[in-house]
């Protein structure tokens, strides 16, 4: 496993992995795939995950959540407002002005940015992921670094959220190859697998919707499908109609129902309010394959109970999400192309919800397809990014293209500028262009030409939005300064490369100046070349009009002609780039808050062995205290005293471990566990040593009584071997054996409380003696054969008349007879 693909959700996250052909979904410790988006934080060490959620309640406080919908906002803001509500944290506006959060850890007051949690969780499912590749390579756990990763994000991000989210991944370890929008990871899984089906031609290519209903917004996204290519028409979403959304609604009005019938104001009480959302949320997965269903739900002393909800019931309490849905499959139709659907499929939880279908498919005017996998389809998209830009793995062909989201500019100030313009977010640009339009595909490189001969900055922002805000921090993408321009004789413009990379996030990678100039140089001039098929004229007096020169000196090969011509010369002069501001923390910010997370790492894992330690120390006392008592199988093998001496020792510190040593060091534990073995382990060893020995025993004779058998009944087999030598081997047998059962029958006897006369070990060095002298003779070859001579051959007599034959050399071979020319005729 080279790479790892992550859908990070808002409430659950999977890895994905290529292997096999295919994408294959990790599970967690609890042998679930999926994993909590949750963040808890105690009084020794973090709680990550499926952890966390066992502390949802229990520490709700300390337990953070919503992490996706954190990055990047500002606090006070209306993203801010509408994540409030689902929400039971302290939080604050940080320096930037975005949103951190207090929790109590180690005993402290501690604060939080969104990103540093998310690095906490990804932490964790790196281990998944390397747990996994050693398993697969069967190997110990731990043993396997899994660094590079694709990781899916909203559509809807701004350059600054993708930003602090590559910087999340890095805080954590791990390599972002890119980070990836959700619904095209859908579509790559949707695609990749009907290549050979998908049309040749751009002008027939299948257009499809992938519409995800997620937890907490909903994104709608046009694709066109053609071999070899996905392409992105376009994105619409309404990031305050998710899962979560439906929920909500519930959970108020049966926070007054409770009021009303039993006393109880949820509105300050955070625990039972959880309670409450747990219980929601089942009775929404209940109600969307039944008409009716009782919510149930514990609250301390009171069990709150209401026996018939009906789905109708439901459905008119959600009419104004409805609408929502509606309207943004309205937006959706405005899209290129949307007017030609070839087919539309639905993800996310919120699939599930026959309203939010039913909504969607008459918008569409078609029925909604599931033939990718609801929960998962982000995941194996990301898995199948992942494979793509691994080295390691071999993938079909398929270019990725996705659209840009938001209108895009770059302002600069220009002397030479007609028309000026004006920015209150930006008062030192006067000029600004569109360079990236809504639908724009990506990633796209652009080459801008600048008349400069000066230092000049240059400022991409977004255009103002509601969504995005209004002030210049919000808008801001980056801002660069061009430096150190050359100033050469005739002026030339300055080139400024802008790259919009697969992540979204925008850079300005250089800028040159190209130097041009006339220089006069001697070229060679070719001879012009004969026309095709001009023969030359016949030389006089030649018959055939061909000269034949015989006996005559070649003549010299002419230089060919030269001349003075203008050549047309170029230069790439490089300038300097500076970035002034750019989205996420500064580089010193990043690597304060890296460390920070390698330190909380390594107390988790000390915590984490801790505890091992002091478990292992209790179960230690528990085992050994009575398998040691008098009586027993292994008690027989322990003196008196020392088991006085060893019981005494496993109260005293089985007291101290509820005691004092409740949270004592690892060390302390270790140390605990060492003076237990001291007496604990030499009684469990002879025990080991006395029950070996009979085991090797048998062993021992059943191998003395087949080498003995095999030299004295051989069966004609050895008649080759002396048999003084098959007697030999007998005897040894004999001997060893007799040895044995001696010094085994002392074993029976010898006191249980010292090491045994005749040990396992002893037994196998004999049975080796006895195999080295044995089986050398055993296994002696028989002599090979001697072959008869064979008898002289007596020439034959010429008869009379003949010559005699000559004798051919020794070596030499009779010649061949001619092979015969045999031709075939009809």
């Amino acid at each position: 496993m080279a790479v790892f693909g992550v859908d990070f959700g808002n409430l659950a996250s999977k890895i994905s992995v290529a292997r096999r052909g295919g994408i294959d979904i990790i599970v967690n410790e609890v042998s679930k795939r999926e994993t909590t988006s949750l963040v808890s934080f105690g009084d020794k060490s973090r709680n990550l995950g499926e952890k966390a959620l066992d502390l949802a309640v229990r520490n709700w406080a300390n337990t953070i959540g919503n992490l996706k919908r954190l990055v990047g906002v500002k606090y006070g803001s209306e993203a801010y407002k509408h994540e409030a509500k689902f929400l039971r944290n302290q939080m604050r506006a940080a320096i930037d002005g975005t949103v951190e959060f207090k929790v109590r850890y180690k005993y402290d007051e501690h604060w939080f940015r969104p990103e540093q949690l998310i690095a906490a969780l990804f932490s964790q499912l790196r281990i998944y992921a390397e747990r996994e590749a050693a398993e697969e390579a069967k190997m110990a756990p731990g043993t396997i670094k899994v660094n590079d990763c694709v990781v899916s994000c909203p559509a809807y991000y701004t350059c600054h959220q993708r930003k602090l989210l590559q910087q999340a991944l890095t805080i954590s370890g791990l390599n972002p190859l890119t980070l990836m929008n959700e619904t095209t990871s859908a579509a790559l899984d949707w695609g990749i697998f009907k290549t050979s089906t998908l049309p040749e031609k751009e002008e027939d290519a299948q257009v499809v919707a992938i519409v995800d209903v997620g937890h907490s917004a909903t994104t709608c996204t046009l694709v066109s499908f053609m071999k070899g290519q996905l392409k992105v028409i376009g994105h619409v979403f309404d990031t305050q109609l998710g899962v979560r959304d439906f929920d909500h609604v519930l959970f108020e009005h049966f926070s007054a129902e409770i009021k009303k019938k039993y006393g109880m104001d949820l509105s300050e009480d955070k625990k039972n309010s959880i309670r409450l959302m747990s219980a929601i949320d089942k009775l929404k997965k209940v109600l969307s394959a039944n008409a009716v269903s009782p919510l149930n739900c514990e609250m301390g002393e009171v069990d709150v109970s209401f026996p018939d909800i009906k789905r109708e019931f439901a459905e008119d309490l959600w009419a104004p999400l409805i609408s929502r849905m509606d309207a943004l499959m309205q937006k959706f139709k405005t899209l290129p192309g949307a007017d030609k659907l070839y087919a539309a499929e639905i993800i996310g939880g919120g699939s599930r919800i026959p309203c939010i279908k039913s909504s969607a498919s008459t918008a569409l005017g078609m029925q909604l397809q599931t033939t990718l996998n609801a929960s998962e389809s982000i995941a194996k998209g990301c898995g199948i990014m992942g494979a793509m830009l691994s080295p390691k793995f071999k993938v079909r062909d398929f270019t990725v293209i996705d659209a840009n989201m938001y209108t895009l500019n770059l302002g600069y100030h220009s002397d030479k500028s007609t028309n000026p313009i004006s920015d209150k977010n930006f008062p030192e640009i006067n000029k600004k262009m569109v360079v990236l339009k809504p639908g724009d595909a990506c990633p796209k490189t652009l080459n801008l030409t600048f008349d400069r001969s000066q230092d000049f900055e240059l400022f991409v922002f977004y255009e103002e939005n509601p969504e995005l805000g209004s002030e210049a921090s919000d808008l801001l993408v980056g801002k660069w300064k061009v430096s150190k321009i050359p100033q050469l004789a005739e002026p030339s413009s300055v080139r400024v490369r802008l790259r919009i990379n697969p992540s979204m996030l925008i850079s300005v990678e250089g800028a040159f100046v190209t130097e041009e100039w006339e220089e006069e140089e001697e070229v060679e001039v070719k001879k012009e070349e004969k026309k095709s098929g001009e023969a030359s004229p016949p030389a006089p007096g030649s018959p055939t009009g061909t000269n034949m020169e015989t006996d005559k000196e070649t003549p010299a090969k002419e230089e060919p002609a030269k001349e003075i011509r203008k050549v047309k010369k170029k230069k790439t002069h490089e300038c300097a780039v500076e970035c002034l501001q750019q989205p996420g923390h500064s580089d010193s910010r990043v690597r304060d808050m890296t460390d920070l997370e390698l330190s909380m790492i390594a107390s988790d894992k000390n915590v984490l062995e801790t505890a091992e330690m002091k478990n292992a120390v209790e179960e230690y006392i528990l085992s050994m205290r009575s398998k040691l008592a008098q009586g027993t199988e292994h008690g027989a093998y322990m003196a008196d005293a020392d088991r006085e001496t060893f019981t005494s020792q496993c109260n005293s510190i089985e007291d101290w471990l509820y005691g004092d040593g409740d949270d004592a060091a690892k060390d302390d534990y270790a140390q605990k566990m060492a003076d237990l073995k001291k007496l604990g382990e030499p009684p469990m060893m002879r025990y080991e040593a006395f029950m070996a020995v009979a085991p090797a025993v048998k062993a021992f004779k059943a191998k003395a009584t087949e080498l003995a058998t095999q030299a004295a009944n051989s069966g004609g087999k050895l008649d080759h071997i002396p048999a003084a030598e098959l007697q030999s081997v007998v005897a040894k047998a004999n001997e060893l054996a007799a040895w044995v059962d001696g010094e085994f029958a002392k074993n029976n006897s010898a006191p249980k409380t010292a090491p045994p006369p005749l040990s396992a070990s002893v037994v196998a060095a004999k049975q080796q003696e006895l195999t080295t002298f044995a089986l050398p003779i055993l296994n002696t070859p028989k002599p090979k054969e001697e072959p008869k001579p064979e008898e002289p051959k007596t020439e034959e007599a010429p008869k009379e008349g003949e010559a005699p034959a000559s004798p051919k050399p020794e070596g030499e071979a009779a010649p061949e007879k001619p092979a015969e020319n045999k031709m075939d005729l009809d």
